[in-house]
């Protein structure tokens, strides 16, 4: 399903137009390639490959203004990330989805592709404070930024880290200041996984990479926490 939504979408553009897009967004090889390589491997600008690239995501948008092509596949995703209120990030979304459409992991580059399509959803990159992630109303979004600023800020802050039993309590802390107390623990947990430097322990603490018990640097550190537990 999947190829053949990615591949009639592509059908609609000319050939080399067609290329550069695949080609930017790895739809063939998993791999993304810069401005700069495809040019010099069509033997154009940067500049012109910019130009169709822009080009063909408008030929794109316009064919799919007048179509109902993705709007089974646009219902699958917009559901599923009503499931964590609208918030998700990104490499979850989709290996989850990827799960739903029954298809292997190498199609995420192209189910990728399909999502940036969905006009309704929003995209947060990656930046020092969250992970990549997509989301359907950016008010609430800015509030889960809050969130996992906040949430990073108080796990820096700490001289050890959390067992892990004691993890949901400490985050509804953090979400009371961010004004989220009405969310469910489950909603709360799912924002976790955008935090850069949060990381669960096989040996039960939930902390940052500073953390011995959290990242052990080295055998000896390991041996210590294994006879700890």
């Amino acid at each position: 399903m999947i190829q053949k939504l990615v591949d009639k979408i592509l059908s609609e553009l000319p050939e080399r137009t067609r290329e550069i897009i695949s080609s930017r967004l790895g739809l063939e090889t998993g791999y993304t390639k810069t401005l700069e390589a495809i040019g010099k491997s069509m033997n154009i600008t940067r500049e012109r490959v910019r130009q169709l690239e822009a080009s063909g995501l408008k030929q794109i948008n316009k064919f799919l203004a007048k179509s109902s092509l993705l709007d089974d596949f646009f219902k699958v995703v917009d559901d599923h990330l009503g499931c964590f209120k609208g918030v998700r990030e990104e490499k979850r979304l989709l290996r989850e989805l990827s799960f739903l459409f029954n298809v292997e992991d190498e199609e995420m580059p192209r189910i990728r592709f399909l999502v940036f399509l969905n006009k309704k959803l929003l995209y947060f990159p990656e930046d020092e404070n969250h992970l990549a992630f997509w989301a359907n109303d950016k008010k609430f979004a800015q509030k889960i930024v809050e969130f996992v600023k906040k949430l990073n800020k108080a796990i820096q802050a700490r001289k050890s880290p959390l067992p892990v039993e004691s993890f949901e309590k400490f985050i509804r802390e953090v979400a009371r200041s961010a004004g989220l107390l009405s969310l469910s623990n489950g909603s709360l947990m799912s924002y976790v996984s955008l935090s850069p430097i949060i990381s669960f322990s096989p040996f039960g603490y939930v902390g940052s990479d500073r953390h011995l018990e959290v990242a052990p640097a080295n055998v000896g550190d390991k041996a210590y926490l294994v006879l700890k537990t």
